[in-house]
């Protein structure tokens, strides 16, 4: 999801930063849409906390953990909505 701008942005059109209980996902989640785009990682880490930091990290190291990103998303969306 970090990878794709037009996900980021129908995350931040549907849902608020207190859609995540993890402190460390709400954090990035408001960085992510500070910065207005995942492209700058290093301005997004700039603004987080050394455990979302590490969480970030670990997210992007996993690029192929989702494999149809478009329905994880959407049913993901449904869930949190």
């Amino acid at each position: 999801m970090l990878r794709s701008p037009t996900t980021l942005e129908r995350m931040f059109e549907r849902l608020g930063a207190e859609a995540f209980q993890d402190e460390r996902l709400r954090k990035i989640f408001e960085a992510l849409r500070d910065v207005g785009s995942a492209e700058h990682v290093e301005r997004v880490a700039e603004r987080l906390p050394p455990d979302a930091v590490a969480m970030l990290d670990a997210m992007l190291g996993e690029p192929d953990a989702i494999l149809d990103l478009d329905r994880t998303v959407e049913d993901s969306l449904a869930r949190l909505e």
